[in-house]
């Protein structure tokens, strides 16, 4: 499973990091007066060359959607544009711009624990959450109420740079499969003050640029920033099940007993015995309350434990399924999803819609692939992040000099699924999209097209 940065951003701020490498310091002019330690071109290419080979190594599909000449020419831009006084933050925007072509979800580089450290205690995050509707981009959330920005406003410039640029340039450095738009867009929504810092800048205070609600005036506000945990204590206090130290499943009943919402924020735990039990017993209340339709929402799950999305799958089928196809050799970690599974005794036998977007990926894209493959649900939002093939088995690798990190998949992981092609996204069969209107409102479109489907039936 993919961890987000802002939880990734999170879990780091609160260990106590080691003493930053690095020569020297310095700060970009016109940014926050942070000294970041800088290396030498001599050290760059050491770590740039470590990088490159283990790529080129030990990635099942580094060819799939880039061309070994074209990558390998951009790999020689890359190195030739290293020198002297670089920061590793630098660094890790250009790696991260060279991971992106691979088109591969696990394959991203991240600054090192010693550089989270020393961003955490200082630096400010934007305020606000946003939703991008059309290539534009608006304001979701305030977590800052006297920022004097309103949910639904239309984001213009900040510090002088247009939206569209800032969102390209977090763009190009985003991995995603296929290089999949909706899995990026995702990724930029939830983690945009965060991602403004690692993939923009480093700035002391925001000028933000932006539209009012209803269309009229441009107005400019000055923002001094809000720290991290701050950030995330109110997003947490806002949606409490977001929290990752929550349990990711959850059941609720919209439409009395007829009609049954199953939340499925991720596909891992810290054990798989709890999980499983609680999906067993999920479907058990399901059957003894003759529950009709069950809408399951997998949005933004980013994947996690094939045999628990199995699991799942196996509680929504009506007849025997293979879950993997290959690559062989797992099944030594894997062997019931190698074999033929079958329906769970408890299996739900009414009518089932999943909701899904951009934020599935990973064993969450192996789950709606099957689930599509087979017939069983009507799937509803919009394209997912991933689909029936992956890569996994990653490798974490620290860089030498810089200890800047990176995801390093060793092999594809393929559903058994036919007429499914490498790099077409997941489609759902009624694809609903947001509107400004629902920003506003806080309105959820898709689960209210699920209820609608229901009501007619």
């Amino acid at each position: 499973m993919k961890t987000t940065m802002m939880t990734l951003f999170l879990t780091l701020a609160l260990s106590n990091p080691p003493a930053v490498r690095g020569q020297s310091a310095r700060h970009e002019p016109g940014s926050m007066p942070l000294q970041l330690p800088v290396y030498t071109a001599e050290q760059l290419r050491e770590d740039f060359d470590f990088f490159a080979d283990n790529l080129k190594r030990e990635h099942p599909q580094k060819y799939a959607f880039v061309s070994e000449q074209t990558f390998d020419s951009l790999l020689t831009a890359a190195r030739g544009a290293l020198h002297d006084g670089l920061t590793e933050l630098e660094f890790v925007r250009l790696l991260s711009t060279l991971t992106e072509r691979i088109g591969c979800y696990h394959l991203g580089v991240n600054p090192s624990r010693e550089l989270y450290g020393l961003l955490m205690p200082t630096v400010p995050l934007l305020p606000f959450s946003v939703t991008i509707i059309d290539g534009r981009v608006y304001v979701r959330e305030v977590y800052a109420p006297d920022s004097g920005v309103q949910p639904g406003s239309e984001v213009l410039m900040i510090n002088g740079r247009s939206i569209g640029d800032i969102v390209a340039e977090m763009s190009r450095q985003i991995s995603a499969d296929a290089r999949n738009e909706s899995s990026k867009q995702y990724h930029i929504e939830n983690s945009f003050p965060v991602f403004y810092v690692m993939k923009v800048e480093l700035p002391a205070a925001y000028d933000v640029e932006y539209a009012d609600p209803d269309g009229g005036s441009r107005r400019v506000v000055h923002l001094t920033g809000i720290g991290y945990q701050q950030l995330m204590q109110r997003f947490y206090t806002k949606h409490p099940e977001r929290n990752p130290r929550f349990f990711p499943l959850d059941l609720s009943f919209p439409k009395e007993t007829s009609t049954a919402l199953l939340s499925v924020r991720s596909f891992g735990w810290f054990s798989r015995e709890p999980y499983i039990h609680a999906i067993d017993s999920i479907f058990t209340v399901l059957q003894e309350k003759k529950t009709k339709h069950l809408i399951i929402d997998v949005r933004g799950n980013g994947g996690g434990d094939p045999p628990l999305s199995a699991d799942m799958l196996a509680h929504v089928a009506r007849k025997p399924f293979l879950y993997f196809a290959k690559p062989k050799g797992l099944e030594q970690y894997y062997p019931l999803q190698f074999s033929e599974q079958q329906p769970a005794d408890n299996a739900f036998q009414g009518d089932v819609y999943v909701l899904m977007d951009g934020g599935c990926g990973s064993s969450t894209g192996h789950f709606l692939s099957l689930v599509k493959y087979f017939g069983r649900a009507t799937i509803i939002g919009s394209e997912t992040g991933s689909s029936f093939s992956c890569n996994d088995g990653s490798m974490r690798i620290n860089l030498p000099n810089t200890g800047a990190g990176y995801n390093l998949p060793t092999r594809s992981v393929v559903t058994a699924v036919k007429g499914f092609s490498i790099g077409e996204p997941l489609r759902p069969d009624h694809v609903v999209e947001y509107t400004v209107d629902d920003v506003q409102t806080g309105n959820d479109p898709v689960m209210a097209a699920a209820l609608r489907m229901i009501a007619g039936r």
